[in-house]
């Protein structure tokens, strides 16, 4: 009887409308709904780089996951297995086996890394910059681009470059096995030529430029 009592109360104050029943959306005034709403809602959110949800539709949406975990720091590495008590082999780096591996070395200070992004650099032929962070390297990628095709591009080199580096050290941990940096490169453009080339369908992009010179490669269709 109480809860009947709790529920006449809580009716007491709706007022019904003789409409036909419809979804109302609380963030916009008439109430449709919006995409650049939800999109607000979701670059207001923690884990945004820069006020910016990170997303990449031209990129697999599994790659996508993987730079967020990147660029939050979700991705479990070497040392810091050893500082939430689990056994491991070692905290050193499996691919240089120097260093301790934390998240910013395996893909920034590791000399498998540094290697990958000065062949990006000679690559794209585009200005060396000293990175200490996974934004630093996106913020690169993203201030050497001549136009929307080029951003696109160099960011999927960017994140190409990342699972690269990171499948690379899961085979020398996992497998004891570790690619050369020439071979690394040939799977990143590649790859970055395949996310670049399915998403721009303005532009026809040459893929024998795209390995020798990539910025020439770009022609409006």
């Amino acid at each position: 009887m109480e809860e009947l009592n709790r529920l006449n109360d809580t009716l007491s104050t709706v007022q019904l409308e003789n409409k036909v029943d419809k979804w109302s959306c609380s963030g916009d005034p008439n109430g449709k709904f919006l995409v650049s709403w939800v999109r607000g809602k979701v670059n207001s959110a923690q884990h945004t780089r820069n006020g910016k949800n990170i997303w990449y539709n031209w990129i697999p949406k599994k790659i996508n996951i993987f730079v967020w975990k990147v660029i939050n720091d979700k991705i479990t590495v070497n040392d810091k297995l050893g500082k939430m008590g689990i056994n491991h082999h070692s905290v050193n780096c499996d691919v240089c086996n120097v260093k301790e591996e934390s998240l910013i070395h395996v893909f920034i200070e590791c000399d498998m890394a540094k290697e990958a992004w000065d062949r990006i650099q000679v690559w794209w032929d585009i200005s060396n910059r000293v990175c200490s962070s996974m934004e630093d390297i996106l913020c690169w990628m993203e201030g050497e681009a001549r136009n929307s095709a080029h951003l696109k591009a160099l960011l999927s080199v960017g994140v190409a470059t990342l699972i690269a580096l990171w499948r690379n050290r899961n085979k020398a941990t996992f497998l004891n096995q570790s690619k050369k940096a020439e071979d690394i490169i040939v799977q990143i453009q590649k790859e970055s030529f395949i996310w670049t080339e399915n998403r721009l369908a303005k532009v026809a992009i040459d893929r024998s430029l795209w390995i020798s010179s990539p910025r020439l490669g770009f022609n409006p269709m």
